[in-house]
């Protein structure tokens, strides 16, 4: 079952990431604004997504990245894939187990419900993207439309 949810994280980042690539080639004029302007919301959003930094560390000015990062919600779907359920050890000592998966996970604030809610956000934001995207190229359609209707 671990790694069925493993591979399904790993669409939805794909699929997120392609909605988000959609909506911002709507935006641009060209190929080159393009992939400047995708490299560097990618990036910051990696950046802020708890890999590098933890929102612990974050200032209190730059939490809002945190939590619009496309990559905050498949990393901690990770993390609770890889580190729930009983039984995971991650440091034994002397044949017995110091560190359990399940602790690092009650350290960083992550519990099992988070599991589904990070599913159902990344849905939502694929959803969002593709909706914001529809809208652009609706507008940019009828705008051309109406130049050629009065030139």
């Amino acid at each position: 079952m671990a790694f069925m949810h493993f591979l399904f994280l790993i669409w939805l980042i794909l699929y997120t990431a392609n909605s988000v690539v959609v909506c911002f080639s709507a935006l641009v004029p060209n190929f080159i604004v393009g992939y400047s302007v995708i490299s560097g919301v990618m990036g910051s959003f990696f950046l802020f997504s708890g890999y590098f930094i933890s929102k612990n560390g974050m200032p209190d000015y730059w939490i809002f990245m945190h939590y619009i990062s496309l990559f905050k919600y498949p990393f901690e779907g990770f993390l609770i894939n890889e580190f729930s359920g009983p039984g995971k050890c991650l440091d034994y000592m002397f044949g017995t187990c110091v560190v359990k998966g399940e602790d690092v996970l009650r350290e960083e604030g992550y519990g099992e419900e988070s599991r589904w809610r990070n599913v159902v956000i990344m849905v939502c934001f694929i959803l969002l993207y593709r909706f914001i995207s529809y809208v652009i190229l609706r507008c940019r359609c009828s705008q051309r439309s109406l130049k050629g209707v009065l030139v």
